[in-house]
C-alpha cells in the first residue's frame, strides 16, 4: 500500500488513477502526480484491520466468493 498506492504513480495504481480523476474533476484541471501524492499524505490514513477469513468478501462478486471461503 505504502509504495505502490501512496508513493507510486497512476500508471501502476488504479486507486491513484481513480483518486486523480475525482480530484481533477473537482479542481476542473488535471492534478500533477506530485500534487496527488501531497494530497494523499495530507488527507488519507491507512489502518490494518485483522478479520477472520469468513468475514472477508470480494465485494459480492460471485466469481470470487468460493475462493474467499476456502
Amino acid at each position: 500500500m505504502a509504495t505502490r498506492h501512496l508513493g507510486g504513480n497512476r500508471e501502476f495504481s488504479t486507486f491513484r488513477l481513480t483518486l486523480a480523476a475525482c480530484l481533477s474533476r473537482l479542481r476542473e484541471q488535471p492534478i500533477a502526480e506530485s500534487d496527488l501524492t501531497t494530497w494523499m499524505h495530507t488527507h488519507l490514513r491507512v489502518a490494518a484491520l485483522a478479520l477472520p477469513p469468513e468475514q472477508v468478501t470480494a465485494g459480492g462478486l460471485s466469481c470470487c466468493s468460493s475462493a474467499v471461503r476456502r
